[in-house]
């Protein structure tokens, strides 16, 4: 049979279950019967994924999401455009926002920063740092930044700058996972910025 690109590269999963306890099986072969409500859970989880195709989203209808709309523009432009001026687009584009991430404990603006971080040479702090001071209050500029880039220079732990970002160690991710439960986040918010799988942000629940 003929197989798209795609398909091709798609593995065959088949899903199997080895017993060897003492006491019959007697546990409900189908996958479904397995959860508490059989048919919602085939709804949800037997149908096709849900696709948010970022690039061909307008940029209108990203701002119109707000809060979630910050992550989603970072994530479109964060490798078509110098991470600079995205920073100034970003910035200006969700000035009415901030505040909605300010109430989080800024946690988007907090893992732009650590991420751009990982992508600029240490001679263009200065002109990341005069874009926050721009955008942000004294008291939370001062905050953001010795938090994130100035933490890493003062200290000179070059180690610890590899912790904490997008791309960073798991230790980093679960850091985050655990600060974005804290503030009411939801799962599926948490896997789009960590990565990590649901199961292991449920075991921090």
């Amino acid at each position: 049979r003929h197989k798209t690109k795609h398909q091709s590269k798609l593995p065959l999963v088949i899903p199997i279950v080895i017993y060897h306890g003492t006491r019959p099986f007697n546990v409900p072969r189908s996958l479904w019967d397995l959860f508490v409500e059989p048919d919602l859970a085939k709804e949800f989880m037997g149908g096709d994924y849900q696709l948010v195709d970022l690039y061909s989203m307008p940029d209108e209808a990203i701002k119109k999401k707000q809060h979630l709309g910050m992550l989603e523009y970072f994530m479109k432009y964060v490798y078509a455009r110098d991470i600079l001026n995205l920073w100034e687009e970003f910035l200006e584009n969700f000035k009415s926002c901030l505040f909605l991430d300010k109430e989080k404990g800024y946690i988007y603006v907090r893992n732009f920063l650590w991420y751009t971080d990982s992508k600029i040479p240490e001679d263009k702090y200065p002109d990341l740092e005069k874009i926050i001071k721009e955008h942000f209050p004294k008291e939370d500029k001062e905050d953001l930044m010795r938090t994130v880039a100035q933490k890493y220079r003062e200290e000179g732990k070059l180690e610890g700058k590899l912790e904490g970002k997008l791309e960073g160690k798991l230790e980093g991710k679960m850091e985050i996972a655990k600060s974005m439960l804290s503030k009411g986040y939801s799962i599926e918010d948490i896997v789009l910025i960590t990565g990590l799988y649901p199961s292991d942000i449920q075991d921090l629940k």
